[in-house]
């Protein structure tokens, strides 16, 4: 699947990652990984840099190579609603990446621009797990207090099927522990 810069800004909603990609069925073909998300804290202070953990696992008989960003587009498509279900707010990173634009402004009112990145491929063996990781907070703002459930997807490039994680909940803590 090819992907143009409009296409990876719709990384960020969920249900826009999967719309090329078909839903395996119940008794239908199956994904060729599954995705397990975790937070090293489940209460962080407002504002915090808030990382979500990444197991892949290899589900499929044949060796898997995924692509881990580390800067640039996300290959994730996130997904965070407050209490009420409602949808967190953006930051500037997440609005130009919803929008398909190539910058935004930062909060002095500078110009900063979002193309190009960096990454490499996670190798998995089939049974085996690779690592990755995702910094929410860059795209979604995390500075109100409350709580928030997370939800990742993305395509699996082997099958052309969308993955999702299990969600997880992070509570953003006026006072939370020391360190978070």
């Amino acid at each position: 699947m090819g992907f143009r810069i409009s296409a990876l800004a719709s990384l960020l909603f969920l249900g826009s990652v999967c719309l090329d990609a078909q839903e395996a069925a119940v008794e239908g073909p199956r994904a060729s990984f599954q995705m397990a998300i975790e937070l090293r804290s489940a209460t962080w202070k407002p504002g915090a840099e808030v990382w979500l953990h990444i197991r892949l696992t290899n589900i499929s008989d044949e060796p898997i190579s995924l692509w881990s960003v580390r800067r640039g587009p996300p290959v994730y498509a996130v997904d965070v609603l407050d209490r009420e279900g409602k949808p967190a707010p953006l930051t500037p990173v997440g609005r130009a990446f919803s929008r398909g634009e190539m910058g935004y402004r930062d909060a002095d009112g500078r110009q900063r621009l979002i193309v190009g990145g960096s990454g490499h491929f996670v190798h998995i063996a089939p049974g085996e797990s690779g690592k990755d990781f995702f910094l929410v907070s860059t795209i979604v703002d995390l500075r109100a207090p409350g709580a928030y459930r997370i939800r990742l997807e993305r395509v699996d490039p082997v099958t052309k099927l969308c993955v999702r994680s299990n969600t997880v909940t992070l509570n953003v803590a006026a006072d939370p522990p020391i360190g978070r």
